[in-house]
């Protein structure tokens, strides 16, 4: 992952490219699910305080987002890259030669770390991060690739 931007410019752009979209296809997805409850009557109408604290919080889980499950991937991968982009900065800065023993580590930790956070706990975390954990390791093991 390069790391030349600043860490504003590269917070903005993935605001952008993740999370505008994301706002974007919840809000159009709760109107086509009010559309089908209306015209079909199915399922239950939508709780707009609640679902709009939902959408903020990006956790799919629970399936509390019926309208559109698969969109906790965006926030949970806005997360992560930012995540990433700090881990990267972190490494390149201290070890200037590649620190490819921290990023093994940092894979272990990651990986670890969310089995564990799976098998122990059932809380849902901002932006799904219960599944970024793993996420971070996998990208990790990328940028060591």
């Amino acid at each position: 992952m390069k790391t030349n931007s600043t860490w504003m410019d590269f917070v903005k752009k993935k605001a952008k490219g993740l999370l505008i979209p994301y706002i974007s296809f919840s809000f159009v997805s709760m109107a086509v699910y009010e559309l089908m409850v209306a015209f079909l009557g199915i399922e239950e109408k939508l709780k707009f305080p609640r679902d709009l604290f939902v959408v903020l919080y990006g956790n799919s889980q629970s399936d509390i987002m019926k309208w559109n499950t698969p969109l906790w991937f965006l926030p949970c991968l806005f997360a992560v890259s930012l995540i990433i982009y700090l881990l990267e900065k972190v490494i390149n800065k201290i070890f200037f030669w590649g620190g490819q023993r921290l990023r093994i580590l940092t894979i272990i930790v990651f990986l670890a770390g969310s089995i564990c956070w799976h098998g122990v706990f059932d809380l849902k975390l901002p932006f799904q991060m219960e599944s970024g954990l793993f996420m971070i390791g996998f990208c990790e093991l990328g940028v060591l690739v």
